[in-house]
């Protein structure tokens, strides 16, 4: 990601990355398996992943309709908690990187 975002086009480089997939297959197919990443009990790496997760969609990936697993568990890990999830929609639109721009 560093090279992406501070080579000498890093729109186009991190949308290509964003875009890469082959990452998270194994991520998905493991969620076909459990509720969360380490199993059915929400853990941090599940907020790290959540977090991750949102950066690729900032920068133009589509991971949330590609893979209905991955979809899922951002969803199941919101329900988790009421507050968390009103706490996630508060700041939804507030940029997690600093604009390319």
């Amino acid at each position: 990601v560093p090279k992406a975002r501070f080579g000498p086009n890093p729109k186009e480089d991190l949308e290509a990355w964003a875009k890469n997939y082959a990452k998270w297959e194994g991520i998905n197919a493991a969620l076909s398996k459990s509720k969360f990443l380490t199993g059915d009990s929400v853990n941090y790496v599940d907020f790290l992943a959540l977090n991750y997760l949102d950066i690729m969609v900032e920068w133009s990936s589509d991971i949330y309709e590609k893979y209905e697993n991955i979809a899922r568990f951002k969803k199941d890990l919101l329900a988790t908690s009421e507050s968390l999830a009103e706490y996630y929609k508060s700041v939804e639109q507030v940029p997690c990187v600093p604009p390319l721009e």
